[in-house]
């Protein structure tokens, strides 16, 4: 997914949340509550007030932006812990989603800026405000979830996530999503 193509021009980001291409990039991301915005881009062609219907969806990448960003960031839980790595990925893509959303519904730059914050917090890029460091829980837990099966279906069942871009590759995304 090329974040830059897309906020190029207004056009190209209408086209891209209007277009079907936002419903395609949901789908790859995967979980339930990705799902549910998904069904809402789905309808977007019948809705009478698409903008709405966007309002509707960003619930929806709200609380999955929570429910990766606990997976990624809050590892207490052993049997919570992925180390596949592919919750910092989904919640990067998601909340660079949330902010092309914002963008189309023309809200302020700060809602915008602070959900490339977040996306930057997952992309570990190193100008991020917030970096996680594994210490001994992490290591440990990803010892104790080898041991279980669910780990090996998740590996195998899931496609690969396309990887973050490069930084100045989402900082180029940045000074597009937040222009004026």
């Amino acid at each position: 997914m090329d974040l830059v193509a897309i906020a190029a021009t207004a056009s190209s980001l209408t086209g891209f949340v209007e277009g079907g291409a936002l419903e395609g990039a949901l789908a790859a991301i995967g979980g339930k509550e990705l799902e549910a915005a998904r069904r809402v881009f789905s309808s977007l062609d019948a809705s009478k007030d698409p903008k709405h219907a966007v309002n509707r969806a960003l619930v929806h990448l709200e609380s999955a932006h929570l429910l990766f960003f606990e997976l990624w960031n809050k590892r207490t839980n052993f049997g919570r812990i992925d180390v596949s790595g592919d919750a910092e990925k989904r919640d990067f893509w998601t909340c660079c989603l949330a902010a092309i959303c914002h963008r189309f519904l023309g809200d302020d730059g700060s809602i915008i800026n602070a959900w490339l914050d977040s996306a930057a917090n997952a992309g570990y890029y190193t100008f991020a405000k917030v970096t996680k460091q594994p210490n001994l829980v992490d290591w440990i837990g990803a010892g104790v979830s080898f041991l279980n099966p669910v780990f090996y279906y998740r590996c195998f069942k899931d496609k690969p996530l396309p990887e973050c871009p490069s930084e100045a590759q989402f900082k180029e995304f940045r000074r597009l999503l937040t222009k004026k």
